[in-house]
C-alpha cells in the first residue's frame, strides 16, 4: 500500500492558546515614527528589519495560477470556524469527492459529536466546551483532540487562565468516525501533538503564567532545553521548541531552524521525508512578508508567498496543501507545485457558499483510492480471505473509509482493503461505496 502524504502527528498549535503556540506571531511592539526628511505631514516608518535576512534573499517567488480542482483521490481534514479571529476550532470536517460526483463533507468531531454540553465555571459563567489542540497520524490511522471541558483552559491567553481548567482527551483509531475518551487532566491547557500511539504531549498550569508540559495518559514530565521558552510543535513525536529571538530548536536543544533577524515561524508539518514550516519577515512593525520553507535531506528551499498562510502540509510529489491569502483578498486552500514555482487556489467546493466565509485550515490529507463503508447499520466484516466463511480479523463502522490495496478484485464483490488502524483484509463490496464500476 502506498505511503499516503499526510501530515504526520500535526499539531493545531495556532488552536491553542499558550502552548504549542504554533502561529508564533510574536509581532514586535510598534516603532517609535520619526520625521520624514522632507517637509511632509506624513511621518516615515522605520523599518523592523534594515536588511533582509538570507532565507528572505533567496526566496523563490510563486507564481499564481488557475484554480486547481481538487485532488483526485484524496480525502482533506480541515479545520473549521471563524476566519480573520483568533477563536479556538470549531472543529474538524472531513471532505472528499464521491464516485458520483457529489461531495462528502463531514463533521469529524467537534463539541456536540463528543456528547459534551455547556459547563459553569469557578465563577458561574457558563461556557461552552472547545477544542484546545490536535493530533493527525498518516493515513488518519489515529486522531486525538483535547477538549477543555472545565475553567477556562486560557484560550485567551495565560492571563485568562483559570485553575478550575480541565481537558478532556479523546482518541479515534478509524480515521475519526468512532470516539473514546482517553482520560482528563487536572489544570490542562492543550494537547500538543503525539508522543506515539496513544500518548500525547500536553500542556498544564497549576500556577498562574507558569506552563509545564508532560505526555498523557503517563504524566512523564517534559523538560525543556535551555533557551527554549514554549514547546511549538511535534515532529516525529519528538517536541520542536520555540525561543523568544523566534528560533527552533530540537528536543535536545540544538538548533533546528533559524530564519534569521525578525522573521516569526509559523506551523510546522512533516510527512516524515519533508518538512515543512510557514512563517513570515516582518518589514515594518505592521507590515511583513509571507513564506514557506520544506526541508528535506538536510537542504532547505524557501518559496515567497503573496500574503498570509496559517496552514500548510507536504502532498503528493513535490506538491504542498495549504491555505494563503491570495491578492484578491481570499483566503484560499491552495495547492503549490515547487518544481514550477506555481500556487494555483482550490476550485470546488471550497468557492461554494458552505466554504464562504470559514477557516477550512487544510490540516491533513489521505491519498486513495478508498472505498466508504456504507449501509451496515453498524460495521462491515473485515475478514482474512475473500469468503463469507472466512475468519473476521476486525469490524469497520459505517463511514469509515478504506484503502483499496488491490486494482483487481480478488473475488467477484470482494476488495482487498486496508483499515485505518493499518489491518489488511477482505471487504465485501455490498456495503462499500467504491470510486470503481
Amino acid at each position: 500500500m502506498p505511503k499516503p502524504a499526510v501530515v504526520r502527528f500535526a499539531i493545531a498549535a495556532f488552536a491553542a492558546a499558550p502552548l504549542f503556540a504554533a502561529c508564533g506571531d510574536g509581532e514586535p511592539a510598534p516603532a517609535t515614527l520619526t520625521p520624514s526628511a522632507v517637509s511632509s505631514p506624513t511621518p516615515a516608518r522605520t523599518l523592523a528589519s534594515p536588511s533582509p535576512p538570507p532565507a528572505v534573499s533567496e526566496a523563490i517567488p510563486l507564481e499564481i495560477g488557475p484554480e486547481a480542482p481538487f485532488p483526485e483521490n484524496t480525502a482533506l481534514i480541515i479545520e473549521t470556524g471563524c476566519w480573520g479571529c483568533d477563536g479556538p476550532p470549531r472543529g474538524l470536517d472531513r471532505l472528499y469527492h464521491r464516485p458520483d460526483g457529489s461531495w462528502s463533507i463531514e463533521t469529524l468531531v467537534d463539541p456536540s459529536r463528543l456528547g459534551l454540553s455547556p459547563y459553569r465555571d469557578s465563577a458561574g459563567a457558563e461556557r461552552w466546551p472547545y477544542i484546545a489542540g490536535y493530533a493527525i497520524a498518516p493515513e488518519f490511522s489515529e486522531i486525538a483532540v483535547g477538549v477543555c471541558v472545565g475553567g477556562s483552559c486560557a484560550t485567551d491567553g495565560l492571563d485568562s487562565w483559570a485553575p478550575d481548567s480541565l481537558l478532556a482527551v479523546y482518541r479515534s483509531a478509524d480515521g475519526g468516525v468512532t470516539w473514546e475518551k482517553l482520560g482528563e487532566i487536572a489544570a490542562g491547557l492543550s494537547l500538543g501533538g503525539a508522543a506515539g500511539p496513544g500518548r500525547y504531549f500536553v500542556s498544564r498550569s497549576e500556577v498562574r503564567n507558569v506552563v509545564t508540559y508532560e505526555i498523557f495518559p503517563d504524566a512523564e514530565p517534559v523538560i525543556p532545553p535551555a533557551g527554549a521558552t514554549w514547546a511549538f510543535a511535534v515532529i516525529g513525536g519528538k517536541p520542536l521548541w520555540g525561543t523568544e529571538d523566534s528560533r527552533i530548536l530540537g528536543p535536545d536543544g540544538s538548533l533546528f531552524v533559524d530564519f534569521g533577524a525578525d522573521t516569526h515561524p509559523g506551523p510546522i508539518s512533516s510527512d516524515g521525508d519533508r518538512t515543512v514550516i510557514a512563517w513570515h519577515w516582518t518589514i515594518f512593525p505592521s507590515e511583513h512578508t509571507d513564506f514557506v520553507s520544506v526541508i528535506e535531506k538536510g537542504s532547505t528551499s524557501t518559496f515567497e508567498l503573496p500574503g498570509l498562510s496559517l496552514a500548510m502540509i507536504p502532498f503528493a510529489g513535490q506538491s504542498l496543501l495549504g491555505n494563503v491569502t491570495h491578492p484578491s483578498g481570499r483566503y484560499a486552500p491552495s495547492i503549490v507545485d515547487t518544481n514550477a514555482y506555481i500556487l494555483r487556489p482550490l476550485g470546488e467546493p471550497f468557492t461554494g457558499p458552505d466554504f464562504a466565509s470559514g477557516r477550512n485550515h487544510i490540516v491533513a490529507a489521505l491519498r486513495g483510492p478508498f472505498a466508504r463503508v456504507v449501509n451496515t447499520g453498524s460495521c462491515l466484516n473485515i475478514r482474512d480471505g475473500p469468503l463469507l466463511d472466512s475468519n473476521v480479523i476486525t469490524c469497520a463502522a459505517d463511514g469509515v473509509l478504506l484503502h483499496i490495496d488491490s486494482a483487481e478484485p480478488p473475488a467477484p464483490r470482494w476488495l482487498e482493503v486496508t483499515t485505518p488502524s493499518g489491518t489488511r483484509g477482505y471487504a465485501s463490496t455490498l456495503y462499500l461505496e467504491i470510486p470503481f464500476p
